[in-house]
């Protein structure tokens, strides 16, 4: 990490002179405030055109979140049944399609509090008339009568003076051979991995269609902390539409699209075209956007998106609380120029001080910070102890989030105290830490 990795050393010695300025039993990371804090479920889907010009194929893709499932052992197992009621509404509010089931998780080990968010994805095919609908798709814990829903539009639009028709975007992530379904109510997700735009066009009269992708700010006066997005623009590209492929495999569903569109035989239908927006890497920020879709007689059509940082760590969403943390990694004159400002101008400074040290420059997700702030989570939470509440305080904390996990860990008891010594093998270093007090470890030893 460039020169920040010799001042490591000069760091850790300072943070353990740092005199914090909270109190020690202050609640800073509030779980409820987290991207899927009491959500069960999530939904997105794909129109398709089938043999039929008056109706569609429709696959809602959904994953649930386990961890807000109660679960109830069974002999060896750990079981939780939920029943899922899907419908899809038109313009008048008439449900046309309705569908219910009924399933259960299966576990081997019960989930705690501080387990990681788990989800399990599925996906339901179905078949309607060609319409504007609005999707809902509702969970049930049958143990708890707790229950979560999404709801989305799948809405048609068409260029004033053609008949085209197109749904909403399609957004996929891009595994190489197949593609996975991002399932976020039919929005995007914040990252850096290569992502895919479908649009599936329901005829064929052209191929003179172009795209601009805008970044909405609502408020002109607002500071857009990821810096103000340039407007993506191109030719949108179509080809003959052929059905793809879609498999649920390990928990992950895999959309594979023949590689040559096979031409409707003798007595079909031409059933549509689709385009495809190829990104190597995510160029999307977190905020809202619109997609216009137009011809060269500047007929245009356009939808809207947001894209959500869906797994943002929570020490970022209370920026005084990071600002304070990320005095461990920053030198004092880093922070001065990071603190100055306003609110939003601190947390753009931020992520701007952040900037040299991402390994993919080319987006604006940063892997290093975020897994800085995502360490600060695991620590706050796993290292906290009776007398200090935020665990990223402790020594083990602050170890931890500098460094990540040890690659083993050794204990022994000597003169009654129990010690434990962190090894980190590649980095060459040890830490060794000493019980103060039940559940207290105080940092004693630096081995390099």
């Amino acid at each position: 990490m460039k020169n920040k990795i010799k001042t490591i050393w000069l760091v850790i010695l300072f943070f353990f002179s740092i005199a914090t300025t909270y109190g020690q039993n202050t609640n800073y990371l509030n779980p409820n405030s987290a991207f899927y804090a009491n959500r069960m479920i999530f939904g997105s889907t794909m129109v398709l055109p089938s043999q039929s010009t008056d109706s569609v194929e429709i696959f809602l893709f959904y994953k649930l979140q386990i961890n807000n499932f109660l679960f109830t052992n069974i002999g060896d197992e750990y079981i939780s049944k939920y029943t899922i009621e899907l419908s899809l509404a038109d313009s008048d509010g008439v449900v046309k399609v309705s569908k219910v089931i009924s399933d259960s998780f299966k576990l081997s080990n019960p989930l705690t509090p501080k387990d990681p968010v788990q989800f399990r994805t599925n996906y339901i095919e179905l078949h309607a008339l060609k319409a504007n609908y609005t999707a809902q798709i509702r969970v049930i814990d049958n143990s708890t009568k707790n229950s979560d829903k999404s709801s989305f539009p799948l809405n048609f639009s068409n260029l004033k003076n053609e008949p085209n028709s197109f749904t909403n975007i399609v957004f996929l992530e891009n595994k190489g051979n197949y593609a996975t379904p991002i399932i976020l109510n039919n929005n995007l997700n914040f990252s850096s991995n290569p992502i895919d735009l479908y649009i599936f066009i329901f005829n064929d009269n052209y191929n003179d269609l172009h795209y601009d992708i805008i970044k909405k700010y609502n408020n002109p006066k607002a500071i857009d902390p990821w810096g103000e997005f340039q407007k993506h623009s191109g030719k949108l590209e179509t080809q003959p539409f052929n059905k793809p492929t879609i498999d649920l495999i390990d928990n992950s569903i895999h959309i594979q699209f023949p590689i040559e569109a096979s031409l409707p035989t003798a007595g079909e239908e031409n059933n549509g075209k689709m385009a495809r927006i190829i990104y190597q890497n995510n160029i999307f920020s977190p905020g809202d956007y619109i997609l216009k879709i137009y011809n060269s007689k500047g007929d245009t059509s356009q939808s809207t998106f947001k894209v959500y940082w869906e797994d943002e760590p929570i020490s970022l969403l209370n920026v005084t609380y990071a600002l304070n943390i990320s005095k461990l990694f920053f030198n004092e004159k880093e922070m001065d120029k990071i603190e100055n400002g306003d609110y939003g101008e601190q947390y753009k400074n931020l992520i701007d001080a952040w900037k040299q040290f991402d390994p993919t420059s080319q987006t604006p997700f940063n892997e290093v910070m975020n897994e800085f702030y995502r360490r600060v989570d695991y620590a706050y939470n796993n290292f906290s102890t009776f007398s200090e509440k935020n665990g990223a305080n402790t020594d083990k904390g602050r170890i931890y989030i500098l460094y990540g996990p040890p690659d083993k860990t050794e204990q022994k008891f000597k003169n009654g105290k129990l010690y434990e010594t962190w090894v980190y093998t590649t980095l060459i270093k040890e830490f060794t830490f000493e019980t103060i007090e039940s559940g207290v470890f105080k940092i004693v030893n630096i081995r390099e």
